[in-house]
């Protein structure tokens, strides 16, 4: 209160102009700094009910050179940590540094197991494959249970993600947004409404553009992935170019208000 009883009405009037300046610049400064974030979904309606009619992928069957994780599980655990100890595949795993542990089909289709010797794999599915199993070792584990898994399947997500990675996949499928959070989510810049997902199929390659913000992903069939799929996320030129001219107008604004508020001050000091 005494530095306004102190002050001329000129003075005030000076002082309230540089502080509406500053006020202001600093305002604008906060609104330049906005950046929109990815959004899922965000074209649904709230509390939206949709009916999806995604098709189901055909369960994969097992080929020559695919590597299975088998694992088995009965009342004679010693016998079962033995059985489960011996699937070693000596081979770099998807991301070339550790060794995977499973089971190769050989070149005839069939998987070398303790015990039982070789069955064969080729043609059939996972859960055939368990249960041919579970029957052969009957007589030498009490109630066992096999489980298979593919160790060789994968898919590659790159592009403008946190972390671009292949992805291993011990079931047939994965949904798009399960391997993009797996791949550290969209960056900011990221094109949402254009993902692009690269399938070979019986050496065919299919190239499928899909978008992340409505309902289209919730029923096509290409959100689900399949093994090998790629999924490239393309960057956003548009907006690192909105970007780049944000920041050019920030530093310009920056600069003149700094320089208004400098001869501000020195006015005030000139006339006084």
């Amino acid at each position: 209160m005494k530095f306004y009883r102190n002050c001329t009405s000129l003075e005030l009037k000076r002082f309230r102009a540089i502080t509406l300046v500053v006020t202001f610049a600093l305002l604008l400064t906060s609104c330049l700094n906005t950046v929109k974030k990815t959004s899922y979904l965000n074209k649904l309606s709230f509390d939206t009910t949709i009916v999806t009619q995604v098709k189901i992928p055909t369960p994969l069957v097992i080929q020559p050179k695919d590597i299975l994780s088998i694992n088995v599980s009965s009342l004679n655990p010693d016998l079962d940590e033995k059985f489960n100890a011996l699937g070693k595949y000596g081979s770099n795993d998807l991301n070339g540094n550790v060794f995977l542990s499973g089971h190769e089909v050989d070149n005839n289709g069939n998987v070398r197991l303790h015990y039982i010797g070789e069955v064969m794999a080729k043609g059939l599915t996972r859960n055939l494959l368990a249960k041919k199993i579970e029957q052969e070792l009957q007589p030498y584990l009490k109630d066992p249970i096999v489980k298979v898994n593919f160790l060789n399947k994968k898919i590659t997500v790159m592009g403008e993600v946190g972390s671009p990675r292949i992805i291993s996949m011990k079931d047939e499928s994965m949904h798009i947004l399960d391997a993009l959070v797996a791949s550290g989510d969209l960056k900011d810049d990221a094109v949402i409404n254009d993902i692009v997902i690269l399938r070979d199929s019986s050496g065919v390659k299919q190239l499928k553009h899909i978008n992340l913000e409505d309902q289209t992903l919730l029923n096509s069939d290409w959100s689900v992935l399949l093994p090998n799929d790629i999924v490239f996320v393309k960057k956003d030129i548009t907006t690192k170019s909105k970007e780049e001219k944000r920041r050019s107008l920030q530093s310009t604004f920056s600069l003149i208000v700094s320089l208004v508020t400098f001869l501000a001050i020195i006015f005030n000091n000139l006339i006084k």
